[in-house]
């Protein structure tokens, strides 16, 4: 669910930097999501829109693999997870499971960053940001297929949209973003900061 809701959160993200926004993030028990974004509707925005639900989410997993091993990174980064996800629900979330599921994980995670031991919280964070760095790699078969799924209806995947958009194939989109997610891994794996 954690990682549904970076990917989601991220194609928000992306409709707000080319001008646009976000209307509601929905995120569903069987770990799928939609995020309900508007642009301009230029060929462009849409597909950077679309793309960024994988690469917003590598980059994002790999930026906190980076901190894993500094001292204070793995807690201020759980508490701001925590944090994010709760002022995600108050502004864009907008079903009941999201509703409920979503705030008690952030409060969960700002209370084990609050009290658990250094080492333990450090073991958590380096867990989330594996789990949001490795989406892309692991989402990645749903992509080559011709069909997503969200809440267990049919849907458009992002690598069709972006297809649609920006021209290639869906084929082609899904190896490109499943690459762009081992190298951004592989940057926060061997490169990650120490102290």
């Amino acid at each position: 669910i954690f990682s549904t809701w970076i990917h989601e959160l991220s194609h928000g993200t992306a409709a707000v930097l080319v001008g646009g926004g976000i209307s509601k993030l929905l995120i569903y028990p069987d770990t799928s999501g939609l995020a309900w974004t508007y642009t301009n509707g230029s060929n462009f925005e849409r597909g950077f829109v679309a793309s960024a639900g994988y690469t917003g989410t590598a980059v994002l997993g790999m930026i906190l693999l980076l901190f894993r091993r500094t001292h204070r990174g793995p807690t201020i980064g759980t508490i701001g997870i925590g944090v994010a996800i709760i002022l995600s629900c108050l502004l864009f979330v907008r079903n009941l499971f999201g509703l409920v599921f979503l705030p008690i994980m952030a409060v969960v995670l700002i209370v084990c960053a609050w009290k658990l031991n250094a080492k333990y919280v450090g073991y958590l964070y380096s867990f989330l940001a594996a789990t949001c760095s490795f989406n892309a790699v692991d989402n990645i078969s749903e992509l080559f297929g011709g069909v997503g799924y969200v809440n267990g209806e049919e849907s458009e995947n992002d690598a069709m949209a972006v297809a649609e958009h920006w021209g290639g194939t869906n084929i082609m989109w899904a190896l490109i973003w499943f690459v762009f997610a081992l190298g951004c891994s592989a940057i926060g794996l061997l490169f990650a900061f120490d102290g």
